[in-house]
């Protein structure tokens, strides 16, 4: 279930600058049924799946660290605040019963699926930010139910994850997504040659319903950012996709994986608003973000405000 929000819970987060209205103070929390906008924004705090991958723990805190920042733009004629619902986070009070990591992300699973396959049914488009990248394969279950329908899946991103289903993690969402027939046609933009095993490899070169292009062809080509998109069209040909972005993809952003190499935060925003030209989003997640202290928070906050302006903005 969700804990759902209203003003009081976002206030503290909010910094008040006199004669200024900042984008917190301007947002309105009707029921989600009531709801006349777009976007549906989610959070959801934890890192059991990552931990279930061996990955680094963080992801715990990219929700408020979102908050902190997004909430404190200025409500001006470049945002609609009537267009946006924070809705709240997914309400995992009950998972600190469990040990078990693996278990842990099944009851995560059946919990942000429900949720998501609600805001579909009303035709919205759900921003699910925070938790590990496990949390994919529950949003495209949602999403697919609520259209009964597979649907694609553009994943900017090091890794493919797509390792072996058995235990549920961070590591497997679409795996478990192909397996289950809720992923139609899946992309992979920007995956780390050395950081992908063979049989993730070998799966996305025979299964046709795969594809990817490599950080590293990126660089040798010195591949354009049109040449990417025209890519990955020819692969995603519908009109709408899903969009995850891994924050591992960026360089030095404090992540579950984190690198000295990859795309630069500008780099991701610019293709963002060129994917809009071309495909409207069923969802979008924005996962992995991994602050351990108040300067990392700062980067992930403020990266993670600046990626949800450039999908929400006109």
């Amino acid at each position: 279930m969700i804990y759902t929000y209203q003003f009081e819970h976002i206030a503290p987060y909010i910094s008040l600058r006199k004669n200024e209205e900042k984008l917190g103070q301007s947002l309105i929390f009707p029921k989600l049924n009531n709801f006349t906008g777009e976007y549906v924004i989610l959070g959801i705090s934890e890192s059991y799946g990552v931990e279930a991958n061996m990955g680094k723990t963080g992801a715990e805190h990219a929700w408020k660290a979102f908050l902190s920042y997004f909430l404190n733009i200025q409500h001006n004629k470049f945002i609609q605040p009537n267009d946006i619902l924070i809705q709240g986070e997914i309400d995992l009070i009950e998972l600190k019963k469990e040990n078990d990591p693996h278990t842990i992300v099944e009851t995560i699973d059946k919990l942000v699926s429900e949720e998501i396959h609600k805001i579909k049914l009303l035709n919205k488009t759900p921003i699910f930010i925070g938790g590990g990248h496990n949390n994919a394969y529950p949003i495209i279950k949602g999403v697919s139910l609520g259209l009964n329908k597979p649907i694609s899946v553009l994943n900017i991103d090091a890794h493919a994850d797509l390792r072996k289903t058995g235990e549920r993690h961070s590591g497997n969402p679409f795996s478990y997504a192909l397996k289950d027939n809720y992923l139609d046609k899946y992309y992979v933009h920007g995956l780390h040659e050395g950081y992908n095993n063979k049989y993730i490899l070998n799966q996305l070169e025979e299964n046709k319903q795969l594809q990817f292009n490599s950080y590293e062809s990126i660089l040798k080509n010195q591949e354009s950012i049109n040449a990417s998109i025209t890519a990955i069209k020819n692969h995603l040909t519908e009109e709408k996709i899903g969009l995850e972005i891994d924050l591992d993809a960026i360089a030095n952003m404090p992540s579950s994986a984190q690198s000295p190499s990859g795309f630069s935060l500008d780099y991701i925003r610019t293709f963002i608003y060129q994917l809009k030209q071309h495909y409207t989003f069923e969802y979008v997640h924005l996962c992995e973000g991994a602050p351990k202290n108040e300067a990392e928070k700062l980067i992930v906050g403020k990266a993670l405000s600046y990626l949800v302006q450039d999908i929400i903005k006109e």
